[in-house]
């Protein structure tokens, strides 16, 4: 049982990191691209994207459920970026396609996997059963 919750606990922080690099990246082309760039909302998203990690992290089921959500969005807008960038640049349009892959199987991961599930159980679990501090 304890390998499986280190094995959740290592997908669960790989699917979110892998995510939250692809927001940072996604966010940096836009920037470099000279498009309409808005930090607050460029950056904002993977600041949010953390936070509800961190609830997840922490045990809360419907943060996870959100987690799934998002990421399969997110995996769809790239898919459909990546056809309509692909003629402009190629490398960008690669880079798109790795990314909405990568996203697409971390939000079937969240969404599947026994480990990650045992893992959020069982920090819901030891943080409920934790007494309150005085």
């Amino acid at each position: 049982m304890s390998g499986d919750l280190g094995s959740g606990r290592s997908q669960y922080l790989a699917v979110v990191g892998f995510t939250l690099l692809a927001l940072l990246c996604l966010a940096a082309g836009v920037w470099l691209r000279d498009a309409e760039f808005n930090p607050l909302v460029k950056l904002g998203r993977p600041v949010a994207f953390c936070g509800l990690a961190f609830l997840a992290y922490r045990g809360a089921g419907w943060a996870r459920t959100l987690l799934v959500i998002w990421s399969g969005l997110l995996a769809l807008t790239c898919f459909v970026a990546a056809s309509m960038i692909g003629f402009d640049s190629p490398v960008s349009m690669v880079a798109m396609f790795v990314f909405a892959a990568g996203i697409g199987y971390g939000a079937f991961l969240l969404a599947t996997s026994n480990a990650i599930a045992a893992f959020v159980t069982r920090q819901r679990v030891r943080i409920e059963s934790t007494p309150p501090a005085v």
